[in-house]
């Protein structure tokens, strides 16, 4: 018998230079690669963008192009990002929530270190961003670089801000934040309450063990793209986007899970209520 359904979250817009690896970047491109994705078994997908030179941008009227060349014939999931690069603002971090199609946004709850740099996410901030995407009623997916984000979800959940059922995606690989271990996927799921869902995403390598082990405690989605890897789940570097998922796809077949379709996708996220 089959398990799941199980959702292929897609994070497309990222680089990997030593490898000679670069998304799209503009929005036609990035809307078609997306699409490529969706056929491959893709039902929701987080979305940053790039201007016209490849850098990470804000600008809203990128943003807006390439969301309206994906809704010409897509029903993938929308998720923005309330991420950002250093130096930008509470605000600006947050400026995609005002294009009615983002239906979900990423919110980091916390501050980590990144790589050689601290990545700042304040209470202040979180409780801005929450109140914003509570405002437009956009779900946020409540990004984990540290166990202890999870008891700071719940305070926050306890406050109000957050509305349950909590979705919670488990990062992890980037240096500085949780390793790719799997006692913390252990522990994650252990610390997540039984009416949340979560997901599981991993920078540099989708480790297939670590997938195996996210899935069998529970885990309902699982996050590839070039945002976070250039290798497949079989370790193979890709040249596309939906070669990553297309080889997820396949490995969650593998272990005994169905894919779930948009629908289903959205029925788990509880995005319908």
């Amino acid at each position: 018998m089959k398990k799941g359904p199980i959702i292929i979250s897609l994070a497309p817009v990222g680089a990997w230079p030593a490898l000679g690896i670069h998304s799209p970047y503009i929005p036609e491109e990035v809307a078609q690669d997306i699409r490529r994705c969706e056929e491959e078994g893709a039902t929701l997908v987080h979305l940053h963008v790039r201007d016209e030179k490849g850098a990470a941008t804000t600008e809203m009227s990128v943003f807006n192009a390439t969301v309206e060349a994906l809704r010409k014939d897509s029903s993938l999931i929308l998720q923005g990002s309330t991420g950002g690069v250093e130096g930008l603002s509470a605000a600006d971090r947050c400026v995609v929530l005002s294009n009615g199609a983002v239906e979900m946004a990423s919110l980091n709850m916390g501050s980590t270190n990144f790589f050689g740099g601290v990545y700042v996410n304040s209470p202040d901030d979180i409780r801005y961003w929450a109140g914003e995407m509570q405002v437009r009623r956009i779900v946020p997916e409540l990004e984990l670089f540290s166990l202890t984000m999870i008891p700071a979800s719940l305070r926050l959940h306890a406050e109000g801000i957050l509305e349950a059922p909590l979705r919670f995606s488990l990062c992890m690989g980037i240096p500085g934040a949780i390793p790719p271990d799997p006692r913390f996927i252990y522990m994650a799921a252990a610390l997540i309450p039984g009416n949340a869902v979560w997901g599981l995403m991993l920078h540099g390598r989708t480790e297939p063990s670590l997938v195996a082990t996210a899935l069998a405690l529970g885990a309902r989605w699982i996050r590839v793209g070039f945002e976070d890897s250039p290798c497949d789940v079989y370790g193979t570097p890709a040249q596309r986007n939906s070669e990553l998922v297309a080889a997820l796809r396949d490995y969650i077949i593998r272990l005994g899970y169905e894919i779930a379709d948009v629908s289903q996708a959205r029925e788990l996220l509880c995005l319908n209520t």
